[in-house]
């Protein structure tokens, strides 16, 4: 016997599915007036995505397998992955210059008036610490010890300007206070300049020459001073530091195979260079 639903039921259920559909109807239209809403097809993508998903995970779990990890050799590799990096192409060795540096000459201290008759309407260019390489990262009191070395003294130091009192003849502004100068006469004709301009703790030198040459000065530098790197000798020295910011004057240097840097009273400049202490002098 079936029993058919009476005339009271079939109309709740049908006036149910009334309310359902209205319901439906009208948050959809509510979502499409949101500027941000979905369309309708989105809508009912979304819910087809959500219910694979839903499927996935009733069927994989909620965790994915992990995959073993990947090493990928990159330039900026960390250094537990670099044993095992394949070793890249040989660094290039530097271009020369676009003329050979057939002689060269460094100017001594009591040559300096020769060398600034010589080059005095010289316009200058100039080469700073912008690469990495070593003659740039290294310590500028490191770079002194091997220019000591393999030049000797340098031609201008600290103890030959004019400060705030002082009574060398050269008077200078306050911001080119400098810690040493070598200068050089390149192929009997050439000024190169090598010096330092903040201090022996920081890092790389200063070169200069006739403008002419400004696109060969990184050239001239590498030939001239590559010797430092390739080498590495250092020998003893000691110079004046003056730190403009505080007025504090240090004696800086490199003796018994280490670095110093010892505050000091202000120096008697007309009395010359200062001299190293102990054997190492």
């Amino acid at each position: 016997m079936q029993v058919q639903p009476s005339d009271d039921v079939q109309s709740r259920s049908g006036q149910m599915m009334r309310y359902v559909w209205i319901g439906l109807v009208a948050w959809c239209l509510g979502a499409a007036t949101d500027g941000k809403a979905q369309s309708l097809i989105d809508l009912f993508r979304s819910e087809r995505v959500r219910v694979q998903a839903e499927h996935l995970r009733r069927q994989y779990g909620m965790r994915a397998v992990p995959l073993p990890p990947v090493r990928i050799p990159v330039l900026a590799d960390t250094l537990w992955a670099r044993r095992e990096r394949p070793a890249g192409p040989a660094a290039e060795a530097p271009s020369p210059p676009s003329f050979p540096i057939a002689r060269w000459q460094l100017v001594r201290k009591l040559e300096r008036p020769w060398f600034e008759k010589r080059f005095a309407g010289t316009a200058w260019a100039f080469l700073g610490s912008n690469t990495f390489h070593p003659l740039d990262t290294l310590r500028t009191r490191d770079l002194r010890a091997r220019l000591q070395a393999h030049f000797g003294p340098p031609t201008l130091t600290l103890a030959e300007l004019d400060l705030p009192g002082g009574r060398a003849r050269n008077a200078r502004a306050r911001d080119t206070f400098i810690q040493f100068e070598y200068w050089f006469v390149l192929n009997d004709s050439i000024p190169f300049v090598v010096m330092d301009v903040n201090g022996p703790l920081e890092r790389g030198l200063v070169v200069a020459s006739d403008s002419r040459y400004r696109d060969d000065l990184f050239a001239i530098r590498q030939a001239l001073l590559g010797r430092l790197v390739e080498e590495g000798r250092r020998e003893p020295y000691v110079d004046y530091y003056f730190h403009a910011d505080t007025n504090t004057w240090y004696r800086t240097g490199y003796k018994h195979g280490a670095f110093f840097m010892e505050r000091i009273p202000r120096p008697e400049l007309f009395r010359g260079r200062p001299l190293l202490r102990g054997p190492a002098g």
